[in-house]
């Protein structure tokens, strides 16, 4: 989940959602899944050419928001406020139970233009809008590619919502290269968002450096976003912190996606140096930090470190935090102290939870007690289970059903009481 505490985290996260938004979630759910509430949290926000299309904003407060282009054809927006949101090109008037008391008149006389526009047929730029939603539900890069040369062969203009659509559905470095030349080739403005995902489609840095001096040529300078995605490509700890050093000196402040690739290039004494310059850039760590920390750490008194750090910047902890810190905490005392704290943070234990925590186990003794354990909580094992168990004492897995979950047991406790002490059979609870 993202951290999501102020309005700048907020929108941060609004625009993962909206690079995210063609992954098979609808956009109410996506915004649950960033932990904001939809009913308070939306205020302010940048939510420029989203499809709300059929979605359920009773009650949401969408004040002061960046609405434009934005599809809201049939949602049910009930009681829904949009004081100070723009809401150019927007169909906003498309939606059901609309109430004009929670708009400004000025907002009023806008919809009733636009519903005098639908009823006198589109209008040209209203045609290029609904073409830019086909474009965006498009199933592959050549259909994406006729669509947008259909807008020009009607006589229409792409705009650089066209053109960042058509760029994001291109599946690799020559198809974005080719919507790209396309683009120019259509004469079609070009923003910086539309760079963004072009350099996120490259696969080398020669290519991206390529992106960022087009982008310069546009007028635009290489944002966070660009730099980052060069920070992803470069090979070797070394290489990543010259980029950084360049992005400090063209005065582009680095994000916390910025950290978390630098964190996931070095060891625990490294992570642990990266976060304290995070905050010293005065962003603020979240879970996706605390998780790189953990998964950094080889030994109990770095995971306690790490959480140590989580109280310390106030990180709050998810199930893949607990599942990083439960093969450290393999011992009845401290495995209840771990599960307490689960518990009041509302996080069950489950399937997903035991099979990391034995995946990440570094000791036989460590799994046969989490083993244990999940017999104790009555889930069924999972086939890595068995084959980390064999990893762990140096044997080779024996071809089985992974589906056959009574195997599966007969199997891992067969290997524990062959390969296993007393104290671990004990711990796995076989006797």
């Amino acid at each position: 989940m993202i951290e999501v505490r102020t309005l700048e985290q907020l929108t941060k996260a609004i625009r993962t959602l909206r690079l995210n938004h063609e992954r098979g979630m609808g956009t109410i759910e996506l915004i649950r899944s960033l932990g904001i509430d939809p009913l308070t949290q939306l205020r302010g926000s940048d939510w420029r050419a989203t499809n709300f299309g059929g979605c359920d904003l009773k009650g949401a407060d969408l004040s002061d928001c960046r609405l434009a282009f934005c599809d809201f054809t049939d949602a049910d927006v009930a009681g829904a406020m949009f004081f100070g949101s723009d809401l150019h090109m927007s169909t906003l008037h498309r939606a059901k139970n609309l109430a004009l008391a929670y708009m400004s008149s000025q907002q009023r006389t806008e919809l009733e233009k636009l519903r005098e526009r639908d009823a006198r047929g589109h209008s040209s730029g209203a045609h290029v809008f609904l073409i830019n939603g086909r474009i965006r539900i498009a199933e592959s890069f050549q259909e994406a590619k006729k669509l947008f040369g259909a807008i020009s062969s009607e006589g229409l203009e792409p705009d650089m919502y066209s053109a960042a659509l058509l760029i994001g559905k291109a599946q690799n470095s020559v198809e974005a290269w080719d919507a790209y030349h396309m683009i120019q080739s259509a004469k079609c403005q070009v923003n910086n968002v539309a760079f963004v995902v072009l350099a996120s489609k490259m696969d080398n840095i020669a290519d991206i450096r390529d992106v960022m001096g087009k982008m310069r040529g546009k007028g635009y300078a290489p944002n966070v976003q660009i730099f980052t995605t060069l920070l992803a490509r470069t090979r070797g700890l070394a290489a990543a912190e010259e980029v950084l050093e360049e992005m400090k000196s063209q005065q582009v402040h680095p994000s916390n996606v910025t950290y978390q690739i630098l964190m996931r290039r070095t060891d625990f004494a490294g992570r642990k140096t990266y976060l304290s310059k995070l905050v010293s850039e005065r962003l603020h760590p979240g879970t996706a930090e605390l998780n790189l920390l953990l998964r950094g750490a080889t030994r109990e008194d770095e995971a306690d470190d790490a959480i140590e750090m989580a109280h310390e910047y106030e990180i709050s902890r998810d199930a893949l935090t607990y599942a990083l810190l439960a093969p450290y905490k393999a011992r009845p005392d401290a495995f209840e102290a771990l599960t307490n704290d689960m518990a009041e943070d509302d996080i069950n234990r489950n399937s997903e939870f035991y099979k990391l925590a034995v995946n990440r186990s570094r000791m036989f003794r460590d799994a046969c007690f989490l083993y244990g354990c999940m017999k104790l909580d009555r889930i069924e094992p999972h086939h890595r289970m068995y084959e980390r168990f064999c990893e762990l004492a140096e044997v080779l897995p024996t071809a089985i059903d992974p589906d056959n979950t009574d195997v599966l047991k007969q199997e891992i406790a067969s290997l524990i009481r062959r390969k296993g002490t007393f104290a671990d059979v004990l711990a796995a609870g076989l006797t």
